[in-house]
């Protein structure tokens, strides 16, 4: 099982954003090392999903802000995480192996400013609903190209 956070970088998880990205470079290594025999491999990347042992991590505060940067207002459910499998398994995704399939309700769909981890994100939206674009942004001038690409 993959993870948003094998796609994106944040702040103080580099064990864990690394070892969900090394998942989905195995997925499409695997994929080529096996497709030639017809065998399809793929990952589920999930995003904020409410279990039992996820919400024991997190307050009310951080559920809510969660929802809050997700394009579907709401944490997901193991169910719906586990519905992208079948289709994976299925005839209908018989051409399709090595793929990295997100399931996060539109939360990595939205651009982030530049050095804002999606976890830093969420606390700061924090029972302020959801982020407004370029709400980040100061007054001044907007940041050169290259600086964007160095703050990330």
């Amino acid at each position: 099982m993959a993870s948003i956070s094998g796609l994106r970088g944040d702040a103080g998880w580099a064990a864990y954003n690394t070892t969900k990205s090394a998942v989905i470079i195995l997925t499409q290594c695997l994929a080529w090392e096996v497709g030639s025999r017809g065998i399809r491999v793929n990952a589920v990347c999930s995003g904020p999903i409410a279990t039992a042992d996820n919400m024991k991590e997190i307050d009310e505060d951080m559920a809510r802000a969660y929802a809050n940067v997700c394009a579907i207002p709401r944490m997901g459910t193991a169910e719906e995480v586990a519905g992208a499998m079948p289709y994976l398994a299925s005839d209908d995704a018989s051409y399709v192996t090595g793929a990295a399939l997100v399931v996060d309700g539109g939360l990595t769909a939205r651009t982030r400013p530049a050095g804002l981890s999606l976890t830093s994100l969420a606390r700061s939206t924090a029972g302020a609903g959801p982020p407004q674009p370029n709400a980040h942004r100061s007054s001044g001038p907007a940041p050169s190209r290259t600086r964007r690409r160095l703050a990330r």
